[in-house]
């Protein structure tokens, strides 16, 4: 069996980086995790100065209305605006949430999922917004292979900021706990031998020793109900030596001649 590795997520920005709204990180599409239908983007950023035009955090596409994912400010006040591109609508997303204070930092997280048909951002690990497809069946997410933009694109300029940011693949976030959890338990089984399985010794009767007391078989008990099982009971000669017949009922008496002595 073939092993094929998954990256499930990629720190595009590790350390606290300042920005200004000139100035930009890009990552290409093939430097990301592997996106099907479902994303995560978590980042940390601290603002220095609202702007006074959109602000792009981040922007995937190779045009301004391919943009799957994408996050602006707002100007003047930096609401979080976060959008996709879906197959109905180039722009589809949240229009505005509450402003961002200066010289504080936020931990932000951007969500989209297309068998969920939705959009959420939540802002210091609390739920503040989401966009929710109508047409489930019809509608759907529209990702693509542009690279991905972090401050400044080619259609917006940036944010004056410092910013950390991180790449998921959102439905493994909690499937890893899972795959994690099952992984220490195979760990721990193959860690345990498996008892051998022996296999049934047929009925050897012993002879009578001195040690060994001789055995007094009781003669074989008489069918109650069945009169199949007690005819089949009486044409089996080997049941008077046989300790498994002579104590069981007449059904289970058959069946253990037939894995036995038949």
């Amino acid at each position: 069996m073939k092993n094929f590795i998954v990256r499930e997520w990629t720190e595009i920005i590790s350390d606290p980086v300042s920005f200004g709204d000139q100035e930009q990180k890009v990552a290409q599409h093939v430097d990301l995790p592997v996106v099907k239908n479902e994303l995560s983007i978590t980042l940390r950023i601290s603002l220095k100065k609202h702007s006074s035009d959109w602000a792009s955090i981040f922007h995937k596409g190779t045009e301004n209305l391919i943009r799957t994912p994408g996050l602006w400010f707002t100007p003047h006040k930096s609401a979080l605006h976060a959008r996709f591109t879906g197959n109905w609508n180039e722009n589809v997303g949240i229009g505005e949430l509450n402003g961002l204070l200066l010289q504080q930092w936020y931990h932000i997280t951007y969500t989209l999922s297309d068998p969920k048909k939705r959009l959420d951002i939540y802002i210091n690990g609390e739920w503040s917004g989401y966009f929710s497809i109508q047409d489930v069946r019809k509608q759907n997410v529209i990702f693509n292979d542009g690279p991905m933009y972090i401050g400044k694109s080619p259609f917006w300029n940036g944010f004056n900021a410092e910013i950390r940011v991180r790449i998921f693949l959102v439905f493994l976030v909690m499937a890893l706990v899972l795959i994690a959890q099952t992984n220490a338990r195979k760990k721990c089984k193959s860690k345990k031998k498996p008892r051998p399985i022996r296999p049934n010794k047929p009925y050897k009767p012993h002879k009578p020793t001195k040690s060994t007391p001789t055995v007094i078989v009781p003669p074989p008990v008489e069918p109650e109900s069945n009169p199949t099982t007690a005819a089949s009971a009486t044409t089996q000669s080997c049941r008077m030596e046989c300790p498994a017949c002579v104590t069981a009922t007449p059904y289970h008496c058959m069946l253990a001649c037939r894995q036995i002595c038949d």
